[in-house]
């Protein structure tokens, strides 16, 4: 956090493409298959194309997405996909009201 905060990135001559693949994340028995497409341009990170699998049941994609880096805070924003793949399973891990069940 403090390499994102310490501004070392925000450098005219400095662009990076990163594409980072992990099968399988470390103290976490449902988040697996990260893949991590960083982009840097002057300070920009952006994170779009990225996603991670929940448990196989749920595929989590980042579109349009980019880190907000301030002094107090680092903030991940931009738009969220989530494709069920097994939703009787995602349910089970989860306590969801019957109601927005049927949605």
């Amino acid at each position: 956090m403090e390499f994102l905060r310490s501004e070392i990135l925000n450098n005219q001559n400095l662009n990076i493409d990163l594409n980072l693949n992990v099968k399988n994340i470390l103290n976490t028995d449902r988040l697996n298959d990260l893949f991590l497409k960083i982009g840097v341009v002057e300070g920009y990170i952006n994170l779009s194309k990225s996603s991670v699998n929940w448990s196989d049941d749920v595929i989590i994609k980042l579109n349009e997405s980019y880190l907000d880096i301030n002094e107090n805070d680092i903030n991940l924003i931009g738009k969220l996909n989530f494709e069920f793949n097994e939703i009787k399973n995602f349910y089970s891990l989860f306590q969801v009201k019957k109601i927005i069940e049927k949605i």
